[in-house]
């Protein structure tokens, strides 16, 4: 009963700040148009992921008829045609393994009588090099069946001719992704942090209007207190959900996949990130411009890291931000996002799911310790 009162005071006080519902829900909309049409030229630059890297592939099975040797050549004429992916026959199999380990080579295939041969990286792949990996095993090992389907089906070589390949470098396509989709859901995961503002000033007025005493007089404990502010957090966070879903499919016509679930569990897991942030920045800091200021530079770098400004491929083009971004939630969440809706098979919707909680987790626990010496303080 008590949580229950929380909540609804939360969010009466959410909803009597029109600000608030500006900022929230209408302005995501006005942002995704206006960075979809803005940036539409940046998105379509004339790089990619795959730039100056090169497939070597080695023919051990000469035979014209070879249906392995086919497929591959219909895969390789689709991947320089739609992708612009270079591939070169070599007979030094060590050198093209040899490249692949020094990032110089996406890969390196052997075409056999009966099967591929795919040399990945020894050591740790690089994105381009697990992207082109997962196209290969979607498009080409998928239709390497044996001789009796093929006969079945002898329109097999065209379907893969005709295949609409589409490519995410973590959040940039060549031809797969609009401007408007990335913004979608690059604009989604940008508001999503911005309930941190929210949270964190629930959390700071209290402090100052001294309510939160009162509350604990109350017998309402500290647990449901963080609680009441982290469900307001999900309840706004899913509202903008169903907003930016509702605008963009109907108007925009973007095409969120057939991953909702997954889609779901990784902005859900985002939106209890931000709310706790929010909440322990409202507890931590006893000034309310030091707070805000931790919470603006926050907002700042989460968003500029996780490709909300600017596409990710320019982000990772510097050294340093392709470093720092790694380990950012809003970075995980976006590419994330990507993917699942553009069908590629990853895992970082794992990672951006296990990354937010763990660091809730983190920010929760500073919450309460801190808050236990604030509430010791000014009962001393």
């Amino acid at each position: 009963m008590v949580l229950f009162s929380l909540i609804k005071k939360e969010i009466i006080h959410f909803f009597r700040n029109k600000s608030n519902v500006v900022t929230m829900f209408i302005f995501p909309v006005i942002l995704i148009v206006i960075m979809g049409f803005s940036l539409n030229g940046l998105m379509n630059v004339d790089t990619n992921i795959f730039e100056n890297k090169k497939v070597y592939y080695k023919i051990n099975d000469f035979n014209i008829e070879n249906n392995y040797l086919q497929l591959f050549k219909s895969f390789k004429h689709n991947c320089e045609e739609e992708l612009r992916i270079e591939f070169q026959e070599i007979n030094e199999e060590n050198y093209g393994k040899d490249s692949v380990n020094k990032y110089e080579a996406l890969a390196f295939i052997s075409i056999n009588e009966d099967k591929y041969d795919f040399y990945r990286n020894e050591n740790k792949e690089d994105s381009s090099q697990k992207i082109f990996r997962s196209i290969f095993k979607q498009y080409l090992e998928s239709y390497s069946v044996t001789n009796i389907a093929l006969e079945k089906n002898s329109n097999i070589l065209k379907e893969i001719k005709e295949s609409e390949v589409i490519v995410e470098d973590q959040g940039i396509s060549n031809e797969g992704i609009s401007s408007f989709a990335y913004y979608t859901f690059a604009e989604l995961v940008l508001i999503i942090v911005y309930i941190s503002q929210i949270t964190s000033v629930s959390t700071y007025n209290e402090g100052v209007e001294k309510t939160y005493l009162r509350l604990k007089v109350s017998k309402a404990s500290e647990f449901t207190i963080i609680l009441s502010k982290l469900i307001l957090g999900i309840v706004v966070g899913i509202l903008q959900i169903l907003i930016v879903y509702f605008v963009s499919t109907v108007f925009l016509n973007i095409n969120w996949g057939e991953n909702i679930r997954e889609i779901i569990a990784v902005l859900i897991a985002l939106i209890i990130f931000s709310s706790i942030l929010g909440i322990t920045i409202g507890y931590v800091f006893k000034d309310s411009k030091a707070a805000s200021s931790v919470i603006n530079i926050s907002l700042i770098v989460l968003g500029l890291l996780g490709g909300c400004y600017l596409p990710i491929s320019l982000i990772k083009s510097n050294m340093i931000t392709s470093l720092l971004c790694k380990i950012t939630p809003t970075y995980w969440a976006n590419i994330s996002l990507l993917s699942l809706s553009s069908g590629i098979k990853t895992n970082y919707s794992i990672i951006s799911i296990v990354l937010s909680l763990e660091l809730s987790l983190i920010l929760l626990i500073i919450c309460i310790f801190s808050n236990s010496f604030k509430v010791g303080d000014k009962l001393a």
